[in-house]
């Protein structure tokens, strides 16, 4: 990667930075685009474990003044983060190698990826306990005061530590391949950015979510609830973890739910109509989108009922459905 001039200072003044800019509904680092939460998602799916012990081992030499350990550890601490993708994102490499950070820098970037992957996940996962909308559950939870994002230094408004300056600067968008109108911030704390872009995330319905096959964090899109993510299954990588999880989902409810099994008899019923030729494809496919949105609104209104202590009229439900005699 070349250096720019405004690397070259970065570098010559030993502070890493993170210039993001934010556009209506994405990021731009550099010459790539992110969507607001990709990066925080893809930092609480990795694993660090290698350079929590480098860490370590930097932390013990440091404090025990062991020169020829420490630059022997650092160098290598060096090179682990120079290869992490998710840091390279974040222009990390090529500070890390064309400077010489010092102690304080590692500490206080071990700390921000510590403190990222223990909250945020407890964070993120009450976010769906409730399933309403994230700000309802940020407002009701009060998590914009939370404790955890005390070590944010935006959070906290310590004025003692350079935290992020912000302007807004039109430049070309690689998203778009026109010229827009960006608000640019430029960090000097990873957990500050992670902050900011997880806000913005939540504005627009963005969220990392646990999925429930896997165990792993995806990104929950704007106007979508998935329950599953869509990378292979571990088990059986021919399949995502949404197709398996759909599938395992879908058996339980018709298995388990009386709504569903009397679609499902409804289904196979005017299916072997079709089958038969006593009924066309047409005929059979307007049934079945009709029965879909009957079957759906019975779901919520059993819900609804079932609040209010309020019986469901399953004998009706029965008849709606089968509609085409």
């Amino acid at each position: 990667m070349k250096i720019t001039v405004k690397d070259l200072n970065h570098i010559l003044d030993n502070t890493f930075y993170i210039t993001a800019y934010f556009g209506n509904d994405y990021i731009q680092i550099e010459d790539q685009c992110y969507q607001h939460n990709e990066i925080l998602t893809e930092l609480l799916n990795y694993d660090f474990s290698a350079f929590y012990t480098l860490f370590d081992g930097l932390k013990s030499n440091h404090l025990h003044s062991n020169t020829a350990l420490y630059e022997k550890t650092l160098t290598a601490t060096n090179k682990n983060l120079s290869g992490n993708p998710i840091l390279k994102k974040l222009g990390m490499n090529t500070f890390l190698k064309n400077s010489k950070p010092n102690f304080e820098f590692y500490q206080d970037l071990f700390e921000s990826i510590k403190l990222i992957q223990d909250t945020y996940k407890h964070f993120c996962d009450a976010l769906y306990i409730h399933k309403k909308s994230l700000a309802g559950e940020v407002d009701k939870r009060r998590y914009i005061n939370l404790g955890v994002f005390a070590n944010s230094s935006i959070f906290t408004g310590d004025s003692d530590s350079s935290t992020a300056t912000t302007c807004f600067e039109v430049k070309h968008s690689f998203k778009t391949k026109s010229q827009q109108l960006f608000e640019k911030v430029t960090f000097t704390k990873l957990i500050d950015f992670i902050y900011v872009d997880f806000y913005k995330g939540i504005m627009r319905d963005f969220s990392p979510k646990k999925c429930k096959l896997c165990g792993k964090y995806f990104l929950q899109d704007n106007g979508h609830i998935f329950e599953y993510c869509n990378n292979p299954s571990e088990s059986n990588p021919a399949k995502t973890c949404r197709e398996i999880g759909s599938k395992k989902s879908f058996a339980q409810k018709s298995k388990n739910d009386e709504i569903w099994q009397i679609y499902l008899r409804a289904y196979k019923k005017y299916h072997s109509r079709k089958q038969k030729n006593l009924m066309s494809p047409e005929q059979f496919e307007e049934w079945r989108y009709t029965a879909e949105d009957i079957r759906d609104h019975a779901l919520r209104e059993r819900d609804r009922l079932t609040k209010d202590n309020r019986p469901f009229d399953i004998v009706k439900y029965k008849a709606d459905i089968n509609f085409i005699k």
